[in-house]
């Protein structure tokens, strides 16, 4: 149908390593998940990156994402690097927030 089914973009090289690739957005359209084109992008890319040079990949994703992005990175054989966890409080007016732990 012409449509965009999935896609990845990086960028080459880090002012840390220039051998070391980020993964700046990388995504399958809902109707398309499941079928393995996740893999077959992420595999791709990788063969790519390596037949130029490039020896590490990188990517940011939210750990809690419910798309399953996470089992997807693992199984091209990513691992967790470094973990962040962000904590958040909602300041409401009229709220007093000293009565909210009571």
């Amino acid at each position: 149908s012409g449509q965009v089914a999935g896609f990845v973009m990086c960028s080459v090289g880090t002012p840390q390593d220039a051998q070391t690739c980020e993964v700046n957005g990388f995504g399958v359209c809902r109707a398309h998940r499941r079928r393995g084109l996740g893999l077959a992008l992420l595999e791709t890319l990788f063969s790519e990156l390596y037949r130029r040079g490039y020896r590490r990949v990188v990517l940011y994703v939210d750990g809690s994402s419910i798309t399953g992005a996470t089992r997807l990175y693992q199984r091209v054989g990513m691992h967790i690097h470094h973990q962040y966890n962000l904590y958040e409080f909602e300041l409401r007016s009229g709220i007093e927030v000293s009565r909210q732990y009571s």
